[in-house]
C-alpha cells in the first residue's frame, strides 16, 4: 500500500528550499549557478504553482523569497491559496 503524501490545508505557509544547482560551460564542463540578492524580489505577492513530491498540489502565494548570502539557493515561504483536485 503506497500512502498518499501530507498535503499541507489551504492557509497554511510552506517553506521550501532551492538549490541554485549547476550549468554546462561548452568546453570547461560544469560551473555553479549563484542567484542574485533580490532576484526574486518581483515575486513576493504573486500567486504560483506549488509542486511537492514531484506533483503540483495547487496554488500560493509567495510571502518571501530569501537568496543565500553566497548565491547558492532561495528559500521561498508560500500560503498555500487553493488545492488542486488531485491532491
Amino acid at each position: 500500500m503506497t500512502s498518499k503524501p501530507f498535503i499541507p490545508p489551504v492557509g497554511t505557509r510552506v517553506e521550501q528550499y532551492q538549490p541554485a544547482g549547476v550549468f554546462q560551460v561548452p568546453g570547461k564542463g560544469e560551473a555553479e549557478q549563484k542567484f542574485a540578492q533580490g532576484a526574486f524580489d518581483g515575486s513576493v505577492g504573486k500567486v504560483v504553482p506549488i509542486t511537492m513530491e514531484g506533483r503540483t498540489i495547487g496554488s500560493g502565494r509567495v510571502i518571501s523569497a530569501d537568496v543565500a548570502l553566497d548565491g547558492s539557493g532561495v528559500t521561498i515561504v508560500y500560503e498555500i491559496t487553493e488545492l488542486s483536485d488531485a491532491s
